[in-house]
């Protein structure tokens, strides 16, 4: 067994310090898992609002974590975690996606510290796909859908209403705040805004049929269609 495991996406390229930088935070904090920053390669054709407004850019706070901050894009485990206490990524979520931030829920619960580590960086080449506005409400909206069916039942979370009518307020004003930046050449606030209301439908759709993802036949992600996970085994209760 190794005493850590790295993780980083096929579509990305580590930094000479990526791994190092990685091995110093897990160090200095003792986590669990920490997690690194990604900036976004973007080409030539990308518009220049989604290059100013850091539309993929994945930024990481030097501080611990929640786990809804958390995925295995730039991200040291500590081995403990996978070769002694079990844990692996549920194959439920292997159409869907989030199975690494499900695992990431299930270690904090069971005590883990989850810490950024900004200092760690990989760039990600942008696709022509993730170019579209469309391509950014899907992914919320597949986002909201993937939250609902981790809290789901879990009573240290307010009411799904509540979760929804909040959720599409913060939208709503940030769109009213977003609409004079479109005279200035910036609709990356606006676009967030509508990535909001997108989040909190997806959240209710997940609400209404937690398993839709699951059973459909693939999703568009980061440029790729997923295929079910490999898991084999759970975590141990």
């Amino acid at each position: 067994p190794a005493d850590r495991i790295a993780f980083i996406d096929d579509d990305e390229v580590p930094t000479r310090t990526w791994l190092s930088r990685l091995m110093e935070k897990m160090d200095q904090t003792k986590a669990a898992a920490v997690f690194g920053a990604v900036q976004a390669d973007y080409p030539a054709q990308c518009p220049g609002w989604m290059v100013r407004g850091g539309m993929l850019d994945k930024s990481i706070p030097d501080r611990p974590l929640d786990w809804s901050s958390t995925r295995t894009s730039s991200t040291l485990v500590d081995g403990v975690w996978i070769y002694q206490r079990n844990f692996r990524f549920d194959e439920r979520f292997g159409r869907s996606g989030a199975e690494d931030t499900d695992m990431f829920r299930r270690m904090a619960r069971h005590g883990a510290l989850l810490h950024g580590a900004p200092a760690s960086i990989v760039s990600e080449d942008v696709q022509r796909n993730q170019l579209r506005v469309g391509w950014f409400l899907h992914r919320n909206w597949r986002g909201g859908i993937n939250y609902e069916r981790l809290i789901r039942g879990d009573p240290a979370y307010p009411p799904a209403l509540l979760r929804f009518g909040k959720r599409a307020l913060v939208g709503l004003g940030g769109l009213a705040f977003g609409l004079p930046a479109l005279l200035v050449g910036r609709p990356d606030r606006c676009i967030r805004a509508l990535n909001t209301l997108a989040r909190a439908g997806g959240g209710i759709s997940g609400w209404l049929r937690p398993h839709a993802l699951e059973d459909s036949a693939g999703y568009e992600s980061e440029g790729c269609t997923a295929t079910p996970a490999q898991a084999t085994s759970r975590e141990n209760s």
